[in-house]
């Protein structure tokens, strides 16, 4: 007699629960009943049938059960159940530091990385799934960025800009590292001291010299000028030029690693011009301190007219067309051949510059004997 599921449950309970004696009234028919239990259960299940255990190691037999049966024959129960063994996974990988891993709902992390878990019935066939858990713990990488920059240079890590104000940092990359954790990045830069100076901004008169004279504290491998250079050649680090107009010198040097650092200068020019003319002179000195005669600024290029009067206005001297600082064609204190008497006299002077535009001054001088 094969029985259905719901009878053999049924008679699984009745037979744990004692050992029954049953009693019929002794029919005709004497034959033994043949009862089958078959089904399944998992491996860490024990069933108990007619106080028989039966489990993984011993999942069938016979049992028999003295005139147990309806007839008052005896009764044989043969069990047969298959046992299904759970489904076990290997969980192992790589757990970075700092990172948590839940597994069944229970954090895994540096400290407890190590574990089993049973989840009830996970497996395909019914049974448990237990899990083991190996994590292994990774340190992030590290890594230093040491470099020496040249002057206004930078470096952008991890969207931050490092420079002169800022050289030094850490960072963190996400998942920047080939174990896949997040990279530690220590920043540590430092930079070339070139110092270049082409001195303070001038304002000078027109047609005065000026001499450049950068100062640097390296050796260059080349110099740009910026207009052309005001010397043959590139590499030179002095020159004196005339200046004519205002303009703006800017130069830039490069060192032997290649970095570069850059100065300039203003030189303003201004209409001013200096006229030298002394005011007090003895004909009877020794030459040059016995003539009265002009001394200019370079932005001077010829006296077109120079007049010496009295204080009547009485013109006593003129010459035209001489060169500044020509003591031998100034005023030697005569008017008509005769020495003039000591005292007071008035000058005045036309003057052109180097751009062809002309000036006036004028003063006095005292005659001394």
């Amino acid at each position: 007699m094969l029985l259905s599921q719901h009878q053999l449950r049924a008679l699984m309970v009745l037979l744990a629960c004692c050992c029954l004696k049953f009693a019929f009234a002794a029919p005709p028919d004497t034959t033994v009943v043949h009862y089958y239990l078959r089904d399944t259960f998992c491996s860490n299940q024990t069933i108990f049938v007619a106080n028989q255990i039966f489990d993984k190691y011993n999942p069938a037999g016979t049992i028999l059960l003295p005139g147990a049966a309806v007839n008052g024959a005896d009764s044989l129960i043969h069990v047969d159940f298959v046992y299904r063994e759970p489904a076990y996974t290997l969980l192992e990988q790589n757990l970075c530091t700092g990172d948590t891993l839940l597994v069944n709902g229970k954090p895994y992390h540096a400290n407890f990385y190590l574990g089993e878990e049973t989840i009830e019935g996970g497996a395909a066939n019914g049974c448990d799934s237990i899990i083991e858990i190996k994590l292994h713990v990774v340190e992030p990488p590290t890594f230093t960025l040491s470099d020496t920059l040249c002057p206004g240079e930078f470096r952008m890590v991890n969207g931050l800009r490092y420079d002169r104000d800022h050289p030094v940092g850490l960072e963190l990359l996400p998942n920047a590292g080939v174990n896949g954790c997040d990279s530690l990045v220590t920043i540590a830069l430092t930079f070339k001291a070139l110092k270049l100076s082409l001195g303070p901004d001038r304002r000078v008169v027109n047609g005065d010299t000026v001499c450049l004279q950068p100062v640097l504290n390296f050796t260059p491998v080349d110099l740009a000028w910026l207009p052309a250079p005001p010397c043959a050649d590139s590499l030179c680090t002095s020159s004196c030029l005339q200046i004519t107009a205002p303009i703006v010198y800017q130069l830039v040097a490069t060192d032997s690693s290649g970095c570069t650092i850059s100065d300039e200068i203003r030189i303003a020019v201004t209409t001013e011009n200096r006229v030298y003319a002394p005011n007090v002179f003895n004909p009877d000195a020794a030459s040059p301190n016995n003539r009265f005669f002009l001394s200019t600024g370079a932005g001077v290029k010829i006296i077109r007219r120079l007049s010496i009067a009295d204080r009547w206005g009485s013109l006593l001297f003129e010459v035209a067309n001489m060169m500044p600082d020509q003591p031998e064609l100034g005023w030697d204190g005569t008017t008509q051949g005769k020495a003039v008497l000591p005292g007071v006299y008035v000058f005045w002077t036309e003057l052109e510059r180097l751009d062809g535009s002309t000036f006036v001054a004028n003063g006095t001088v005292t005659v001394v004997r």
